[in-house]
């Protein structure tokens, strides 16, 4: 009857039977001494190469036209000739509809260049295309009507912008701008 109530011994997981009983340095040599020396040495090499990487700054995301929504005004990014996007130092990626709202956002936000990996504008030549905001010329005419109404408009270059400028009239602006024509526009 006392036989029926014995507990089974346990079976030991994680090591083959023959194992179990050598210690795990010897486990651990036993592996090493597997592996061929140019394998361990790719080990070695890649390793840190990966941690870099892994810490290395990102660049702009493709924005998702039709499906991703404004994290400022809330409202869906359709419009490709106007998208914009924030890159946080904590890796979070904020797309916006419009420059204005990416650049209210930051000031309600409270956000400095310091919180920031990144800040990218669509060319409006090349709808999609992404750009450094700070490298960016900008036009606010309201012959190019943005989403938000406040109508500022990034172009690769000076040239591209002031040729726009030509033909639709308004006024140029640089990334400096950008923050004070917001505010004018009592858009934060």
């Amino acid at each position: 009857m006392r036989d029926r109530h014995r507990l089974k011994p346990m079976r030991v997981l994680g090591r083959p039977p023959e194992e179990r009983d050598r210690p795990r340095d010897a486990l651990t040599g036993a592996l090493l001494r597997r592996l061929e020396r140019r394998e361990v040495l790719k080990l070695l090499v890649l390793a840190p190469l990966l941690g870099l990487a892994a810490c290395a700054p990102r660049g702009p995301e493709p924005i998702r036209y039709g499906e991703a929504i404004c994290p400022y005004c809330r409202m869906m990014i359709s419009d490709n000739r106007y998208g914009a996007q924030l890159i946080t130092r904590r890796g979070r990626v904020h797309s916006f509809d419009s420059i204005e709202c990416m650049v209210a956002y930051a000031i309600r936000n409270a956000l400095m260049d310091t919180d920031l990996l990144g800040r990218y504008v669509t060319d409006f030549e090349h709808p999609g295309n992404l750009m450094a905001a700070e490298e960016a010329a900008y036009l606010q005419s309201p012959q190019l009507r943005s989403p938000m109404l406040v109508n500022i408009t990034a172009f690769a270059n000076e040239g591209a912008r002031d040729a726009a400028h030509r033909s639709y009239g308004g006024s140029p602006l640089s990334f400096a701008d950008l923050e004070r024509v917001v505010r004018e526009a009592r858009f934060v």
